[in-house]
């Protein structure tokens, strides 16, 4: 939802416009298809990396407005949360040096964070949820004061007929029990969204790729095993968002969540998921008439559809439109080095398995991929996933064993340098073999220091600002 929206109340009449205004976006992209409008395909990845703030007690820091002031630099946007942000890169093209240049920039715009919190007393902390804290201090007047998310605070919570959330996370160690009024409590998570420009005949061979594939990157990734002082799953923002939002909500038009896992394989082209996104019901109707040759209304709509794996259209400098797929399933953190492994893994896969017959057949039923993926949000690198042939493996020796040479195959075909795809490669290599990724390294330091969240908080800032690999850090 990053387009600016100016209104939090909305008549009917806005609805059936928007409705209209909606299809008619979803009618005009079909025929761009159709007349070749699309622009050509270059490789092309880019990141969003959320992060929260914390206080020198390591509690939030609700300062995201001020933060924004100090920083005054464009690549720095607020999240829902008022102790939440987020970083967006450029989009880069496939290099020789496309690896380190992402890791470089993104060293520089983490100093940047990091020096614009000193200024206001607050610790940037980039992890997939907050270990410590209480539901108040993500009360409805912890959402950031900008129209876009008093709209969508105040339109879901019309959507659940203005009743309480209620919800349960039962971990392996603890129940955490939640009601609350408000989605605030989104700002206690961070993610890790990754871009991917896709070819527009591959679209669909790409898209149900990212699906199949979004088990293993989330287990490696993994790096929310504690909210609120309770040890719940190994990436526990995916409960966390899907209950928050999805709880009580009643559906007139269907029976579908709006957080939410994929439904299905697509066939012939992405287009089939906006044109699914129409049977959902309208949340922020918005209408912006003069703005049809940028999809607004299509593009609005599907930015308050969270799924998993998000199909995306946007535009390049010369206005033409392009498909990107947007892999959301992981959390903020470790360490730099880390992100940028993980985003090489992704491209790598991406690139090594879409010309695969057993992931072009489809031959995974999906049920076996969303059943994978949530195993692997849950129990993290100690699953078993069913893999394309059909049978059951431990994801640690799956990744180790067989997708990283997939991943190493797709970097060499995009012309990354070698030594580089050695470097981040072997990062996730090691953390599969080793079992530690960050999830793991915060169970092992908990158990191994009395159970103690702030010196866990610590040590956690300490190692993210040293940039060491996570299976390296102490416990």
């Amino acid at each position: 939802m990053g387009q600016k929206i100016e209104s939090t109340n909305f008549d009917d009449e806005a609805y059936i416009s928007f409705k209209h205004l909606l299809e008619a976006d979803t009618a005009r992209c079909q025929d761009w298809i159709k007349q070749g409008k699309f622009s050509h395909y270059k490789p092309q990845f880019g990141m969003e990396i959320e992060f929260l703030m914390l206080d020198h007690d390591f509690q939030p820091a609700h300062k995201n407005v001020a933060f924004i002031e100090t920083i005054r630099d464009d690549a720095y946007n607020t999240e829902v949360g008022t102790c939440a942000l987020e970083i967006n890169t450029p989009y880069y093209d496939a290099s020789p040096s496309l690896l380190k240049t992402m890791q470089n920039d993104l060293s520089k715009l983490w100093d940047k964070a990091i020096e614009t919190g000193k200024k206001l007393e607050v610790i940037p902390f980039c992890i997939g949820s907050q270990p410590i804290g209480t539901l108040h201090e993500y009360d409805n007047d912890k959402i950031t004061p900008e129209h876009r998310y008093y709209a969508l605070e105040k339109q879901l919570a019309g959507l659940r007929h203005n009743k309480a959330i209620r919800f349960n996370i039962n971990g392996p160690v603890n129940k955490l029990e939640i009601e609350t009024n408000s989605i605030a409590l989104m700002g206690a998570t961070s993610a890790f969204h990754m871009h991917i420009r896709l070819p527009i005949e591959k679209t669909h061979h790409f898209y149900n790729l990212a699906c199949i594939i979004a088990a293993p990157i989330t287990a490696i990734g993994a790096n929310s095993a504690f909210l609120l002082d309770q040890q719940l799953w190994d990436e526990t923002r995916i409960p966390l968002f899907e209950r928050l939002v999805n709880a009580g909500n009643k559906f007139p038009q269907s029976d579908s969540p709006r957080v939410f896992f994929n439904e299905r394989y697509i066939d012939n082209s992405l287009l089939g998921v906006f044109q699914d996104n129409l049977k959902y019901p309208i949340v922020i109707p918005e209408c912006h008439s003069e703005e049809s040759n940028t999809l607004w209304h299509m593009r609005l709509h599907n930015g308050t559809l969270w799924r998993w794996i998000r199909p995306v259209i946007g535009f390049d400098e010369n206005n033409e439109p392009h498909f990107r797929v947007e892999l959301r399933v992981l959390p903020g953190g470790t360490s730099i080095i880390d992100m940028v492994a993980n985003i090489a893994f992704f491209i790598g896969l991406m690139h090594g398995l879409v010309d695969d017959p057993l992931v072009q057949e489809c031959k995974l039923p999906f049920d076996k991929v969303s059943e994978n993926f949530y195993t692997a949000a849950r129990h993290g690198l100690a699953s078993n996933v069913f893999w394309l042939e059909g049978k059951q493996v431990p994801l640690r020796q799956l990744i180790a064993e067989t997708l990283v040479p997939a991943a190493e195959k797709g970097l060499q075909s995009l012309g990354v340098d070698e030594d580089d795809i050695k470097l981040y490669l072997s990062v996730i290599k090691e953390r599969a073999i080793s079992g530690k990724t960050g999830s793991q390294w915060q169970r092992e330091f908990f158990a191994n220091h009395d159970h103690d969240f702030h010196k866990l908080i610590k040590a956690y800032i300490k190692n993210q600002a040293n940039d060491m690999p996570v299976h390296t850090w102490n416990v």
